[in-house]
């Protein structure tokens, strides 16, 4: 009897709180709610929907804290502890091998794909910025004017990840000497340039620079465009981040890019002291 009168009185007073809230229309519902449950000495809140009662809200409170459950952060693929993460000519010859094993001779991959005397040098830490890049090249490569330009085959060939950091290095590279308006970069990446016109660009005109990204310096090189015969340094990208943590050599798909194309067109240069390879 008395659980029957205590449900009673519930009642009687959540109706009288409602319809007073229902007459004057200035208190929202959780209020009149919350007044109900004080009349008949239990404690309420303002969230109306934590304890069993409106809205079915049993539970809510501990599905909501599932929802907001931290994620597992993932770790950067560029601060892994494996050998030669901070020197960026071994970890090129691991990610070669790695990549490439399957479709190597067991010479090949015995030996390593860049020895030190093909690397022509790599940029002091902390000056991967687009900016530093002029002074670096120009170091290493201060007569490119003799001999003459080849057409098909710049002296300096900068190759990066993205079209987006692309650009920003042909951006650093105009303080190089003697770029302007008739000695141009080339630009060999898939931005506002069409493939067909590059392959025009590379017959009509020579270039001392340009820079580009591994899938369509590949396709220019097997369509004959772009010819690596007169090419002298060859800049890679290898230290710089995109948003989500990756290098050059650690993005998927543009590293498979990258060991092909070493593979297939520049390892033979490297190798006959045609063309050296720089990390910037």
């Amino acid at each position: 009897m008395g659980d029957d009168n205590a449900d009673e009185d519930f009642e009687v007073a959540l109706t009288g709180a409602i319809s007073d809230d229902e007459s004057d229309g200035d208190e929202p519902r959780t209020s009149s709610r919350k007044r109900a449950l004080e009349v008949v000495g239990v404690e309420g809140d303002d969230d109306g929907g934590d304890d069993g009662g409106g809205g079915g809200g049993g539970g809510g409170g501990e599905v909501k804290a599932k929802k907001k459950k931290k994620k597992k952060k993932r770790a950067n693929p560029a601060d892994d502890d494996r050998p030669g993460a901070s020197d960026p000519v071994a970890l090129f010859n691991a990610v070669f091998v790695a990549k490439m094993k399957d479709r190597l001779i067991p010479a090949d991959v015995a030996r390593q794909a860049l020895s030190p005397e093909h690397v022509a040098g790599v940029s002091p830490a902390g000056t991967f910025g687009a900016r530093h890049l002029a002074g670096f090249v120009q170091k290493l490569a201060p007569k490119w004017r003799d001999p003459a330009l080849a057409r098909g085959s710049p002296k300096c060939l900068v190759i990066s990840a993205g079209a987006v950091r692309a650009t920003d290095l042909v951006r650093g590279l105009r303080d190089f000497p003697g770029v302007n308006a008739k000695a141009p970069i080339l630009k060999l990446f898939a931005k506002h340039i069409k493939h067909a016109e590059q392959e025009q660009m590379l017959r009509d005109k020579t270039y001392a620079l340009a820079v580009g990204n591994p899938n369509r310096i590949a396709r220019l090189l097997d369509g004959g465009a772009l010819s690596f015969d007169r090419t002298e340094l060859l800049v890679l990208d290898t230290t710089f981040k995109d948003k989500k943590g990756f290098t050059l050599l650690e993005l998927f798909g543009t590293s498979d890019e990258l060991c092909q194309l070493f593979q297939d067109h520049v390892r033979g240069h490297v190798d006959a002291g045609r063309l050296r390879v720089a990390f910037f």
